[in-house]
């Protein structure tokens, strides 16, 4: 003998959640999308200022070729025997001269104009000491310049910082506009099942008991709405961070995504299906409260 599963009081797949599980698809895309854009960031910028920490240039000043070459190898020679100085390395004229390309173009400098030679370092802060090493090179007449890029590691932490703060307002914002839009929606999806709702208070259903049967169903459309948001997010990363890394050498900027994110975009998927299910549940209340008061 068989027997038919019953038919539950709010069937899901109805024509007027449509609407609510598509928004609620969109804003859980773009909230994954804020978030993961937010981790990324503050993890490549932790980096770029670890590297800038660890990184140091001396420049070498000088009125001729001749003496310029020669600073430049007893520098390099000092350098490697200084404590906290782990490398020295000279940069080439070459990529000296590239590097004013951002300013003057390509046009770039006549050759007979004498640029400061570079020296790129690795450098342990806590074991050097940056006056002794000047004190060393101007005993052996060399003019240097050290510079361990204290401010451009500032700039990069303070932009960094603001750039957060309005990532992170943009999240929020996005988190009440998810109030805002289950709110709306439950009006309507409400206004759509009046009948139901009729039926189940003539049978002596209570509030609270009404209420419950929409949390419920409004929980399990939010959590399968941020499900699939937050899904389709991890897609668009995934096939960008590979068209990115695909075009970019050694070089440039890597983008990459750790299991920690993943643990963060399920939290925001929990989240998202929590407030749809809560916005539901206040809607639901209020309404039938005034549909109360009305009769």
């Amino acid at each position: 003998m068989s027997h038919d599963k019953p038919t539950p009081i709010l069937p899901p797949g109805q024509a007027e959640e449509r609407p609510l599980f598509v928004i609620m698809v969109i804003m859980a895309f773009l909230a994954a999308l804020t978030l993961i854009a937010s981790l990324m960031g503050m993890r490549q910028s932790a980096s770029w200022q670890n590297d800038l920490k660890s990184t140091a240039t001396l420049q070498v000043i000088s009125d001729t070729p001749q003496n310029i070459d020669a600073h430049v190898n007893q520098a390099v020679e000092i350098l490697r025997g200084t404590s906290g100085i782990k490398s020295a390395q000279r940069v080439s004229d070459a990529d000296n001269r590239k590097l004013l390309n951002p300013w003057i173009g390509e046009l770039g400098l006549p050759d007979d104009i004498i640029l400061p030679a570079l020296i790129r370092l690795s450098v342990d802060d806590s074991k050097l000491d940056v006056a002794a090493l000047t004190n060393k090179l101007s005993a052996k007449g060399i003019s240097a310049s050290y510079d361990n890029h204290s401010q451009w590691s500032k700039n990069l932490s303070t932009t960094w910082q603001r750039l957060r703060l309005a990532l992170m307002g943009l999240l929020s914002l996005m988190i009440a506009s998810t109030v805002a839009i289950s709110s709306f929606a439950t009006q309507s999806v409400l206004r759509a099942r009046q009948n139901i709702i009729n039926v189940l208070g003539q049978v002596g259903a209570t509030d609270k008991f009404i209420a419950r049967l929409f949390v419920k169903r409004f929980l399990s459309l939010g959590f399968k709405a941020a499900i699939t948001g937050t899904v389709l997010a991890i897609m668009f990363v995934a096939v960008f961070m590979v068209w990115q890394n695909l075009g970019t050498d050694s070089s440039g900027l890597k983008l990459d995504v750790k299991m920690s994110d993943l643990l963060w975009l399920i939290l925001l998927a929990v989240v998202m299906g929590l407030i749809s299910a809560l916005s539901a549940g206040r809607s639901t209340m209020q309404t039938i409260k005034g549909q109360r008061q009305r009769a």
